[in-house]
This record gives C-alpha cells, sequence and structure tokens, in this order.
C-alpha cells in the first residue's frame, strides 16, 4: 500500500457501523466511505490496492499539528525557564532515539 494525496475529497460521513470485526479491508472501507482515503487497484500487483491520503484527511492532519503545537505551547509556557533549556538540550537525544525506534 502506498500513501499520496488525493486532489478532492467529498465531506465527513460517519463510517457504516457494519457490526464486524475490524479488518484493515473494513478500516479502509470505513475510511474511504468518510473521505479520508480513496483506493484503486494497482497498476503494477493485480492483488495490491493504491491507498491515498485525500486532501481532507491531509488538512486535518495540519489542524491536529497546529492544535498540538499550541497546546505544547501552552504547557511549556508553565515550567521555569531551566526545565524548558533542559527540554531544548534533550531534544537531539530524542530525535536520535525516534528516528532508532523507526528503522
Amino acid at each position: 500500500m502506498r500513501f499520496r494525496p488525493a486532489s478532492s475529497a467529498p465531506p465527513v460521513s460517519s463510517p457504516p457501523n457494519s457490526g464486524s470485526v475490524a479488518t484493515a479491508s473494513n478500516l479502509l472501507r470505513a475510511m474511504e466511505t468518510s473521505g479520508l482515503i480513496t483506493r484503486r487497484a494497482s497498476a503494477e500487483n493485480r492483488r495490491g490496492v493504491d491507498v491515498r491520503a485525500s486532501d481532507l484527511a491531509l488538512g486535518l492532519f495540519e489542524r491536529f499539528d497546529r492544535a498540538s503545537e499550541r497546546v505544547l505551547a501552552d504547557v511549556l509556557s508553565l515550567l521555569p525557564t531551566d526545565d524548558r533549556a533542559a527540554l531544548v538540550a534533550a531534544l537531539p537525544a530524542l530525535e536520535r532515539l525516534r528516528d532508532a525506534a523507526s528503522t
């Protein structure tokens, strides 16, 4: 599966309540119904499906990121200067940890 932005997406609707066990296919179907992704048969693999994030989904990610940044900035502003400096100093190690975890 490859995720790519789609050019447009319909408004979000509630995913169908099938009552079935959550499988990848069911989750993708619900996301497609909600306008979060588009799916189409893979040109490279007859059994594969290309999945693309819709503009709606990408917009929601951007909204979440902005809201998270505001919350973090608000909370960080409550800390003493020394604590904020310690967190800034720890960022390179935290980035290395993130990178190590994703390999």
